[in-house]
């Protein structure tokens, strides 16, 4: 039967694949998301820390993504995701891969293969970068979301330039700098980054960005929550 877990089930999946999600919880303890709740779930401070998966539909995996790095900023520990999709294509493997899935569930699956895709999902703290395919793709990046090494204030416009798609000419007019200044810079912040291309550095930017943005709606709710309304007298004005 393998072990029990507490999943958590992202949006859609319950009407995508209703037989396996009853499946699930008939074997484990779930919790299943509707639209737009992964945000609702950020304000709930301390946050149930017993979740030992995530499993989305592969159109909220950036989502997904972000709140896990959101609730790592936060002090929390993030449970793993893993992506459910009948018959994944290699493109997606390589996607959820990058975006810091540790692995992906076939729900059509015959039920011992979806359990050991489980327990391997649960057991990696990694995404899985053994698979055939990165003989041929470039492996994923362990720390999916990590730091951005950016001396000053003018690396991190290059950075925001870049990740915007602009190229090196652009970003040197707009930074008022020679164009293999810029050159050398981003090399630099590349390298000490542990990133290997442009791309890999627009998904982390953009990564950071969102979590940042939920961040400080997290704050700003917290701060919101400390403040009391004033109150009013009987003819409707202020008191105190």
């Amino acid at each position: 039967m393998g072990s029990q877990y507490h999943l958590l089930l992202g949006p859609l999946l319950s009407a995508k694949y209703p037989k396996f999600v009853g499946r699930l919880g008939r074997q484990h303890r779930l919790r299943i998301l509707g639209a737009g709740e992964f945000n609702s779930l950020l304000p709930t401070n301390p946050w149930d820390h017993t979740v030992d998966l995530v499993l989305v539909d592969r159109s909220v995996l950036n989502l997904a993504t972000t709140w896990t790095i959101s609730l790592d900023r936060l002090g929390s520990n993030p449970p793993p995701i893993a992506v459910v999709q009948h018959e994944p294509s290699v493109a997606l493997r390589v996607l959820a891969s990058h975006s810091g899935a540790v692995g992906i569930v076939d729900p059509l699956d015959d039920w011992d293969s979806i359990t050991r895709a489980l327990e391997r999902a649960v057991a990696q703290p990694v995404p899985d970068d053994d698979h055939r395919i990165w003989t041929e793709v470039e492996r994923p990046l362990n720390g999916y979301g990590d730091a951005i090494e950016m001396r000053d204030d003018v690396d991190r416009d290059i950075v925001d330039l870049v990740s915007l798609g602009l190229a090196d000419r652009e970003v040197a007019a707009a930074v008022h700098l020679a164009e293999q200044t810029v050159r050398n810079r981003l090399s630099r912040i590349l390298e000490h980054s542990g990133l290997k291309n442009r791309t890999q550095l627009a998904m982390r930017r953009r990564s950071q960005l969102e979590a940042a943005t939920i961040v400080d709606l997290f704050a700003w709710w917290q701060h919101s929550a400390t403040i009391e309304p004033p109150r009013h007298g009987a003819d409707g004005q202020p008191s105190g």
